[in-house]
């Protein structure tokens, strides 16, 4: 833990709390509306729909972690943000993939489809989905150029750009989080 050491416990722990309870919260939304799981598609989809809650939460954080917010550096240090930043990355990204996936997987078992065509079914017919497949294969590419930047140490301009992208990420699919 030395890449806490001059941080400030108390903010640290006040936001770690505001952290969890917004989490717990979003958690608890999602709990009340799951409704009937009365099989394995059922479930996959209520799964699906838990991880595209959490995952677009844990993008929003990441915005706010580099984001020089001075309570954040203050609790957590740059050296501290940053390895959030990046561990939390890395969830936030598996969770948007495990969403893609088992939502298409539950509603291909519910209505014994295959995954391919029910994926391609929510391409064409959902609302504003078409934008969300733009921001998903963003997300491929800020997390890949972003790993590859840090361990290539690439220039900061290149960095800039690439999470620039993530903005765009964010835009593209706001808009599928409200219609559907």
């Amino acid at each position: 833990i030395t890449w806490l050491r001059g941080a400030d416990t108390g903010r640290r722990i006040l936001v770690s709390i505001v952290f969890i309870v917004n989490l717990l919260f979003i958690i608890s939304v999602w709990w009340t509306g799951v409704g009937n799981i009365s099989s394995t598609g059922s479930l996959f989809v209520a799964l699906s729909h838990l991880l595209a809650l959490v995952g677009t939460y844990l993008i929003l954080i990441q915005l706010l972690l580099l984001a020089r917010i001075d309570i954040l550096e203050r609790a957590f240090g740059k050296d501290g943000l940053t390895r959030i930043h990046r561990l939390n990355g890395y969830v936030a990204f598996w969770a948007i993939v495990g969403h893609v996936f088992f939502l298409s997987l539950g509603y291909s078992l519910v209505y014994n489809t295959s995954y391919v065509s029910q994926f391609i079914d929510f391409i064409l017919n959902f609302e504003d989905v078409w934008k969300a497949l733009i921001a998903y294969l963003l997300l491929f590419l800020v997390v890949g150029l972003s790993i590859a930047i840090a361990r290539k140490r690439f220039k900061y301009e290149l960095w800039f750009m690439v999470h620039l992208t993530a903005y765009l990420m964010v835009l593209l699919a706001f808009g599928h989080q409200i219609k559907v």
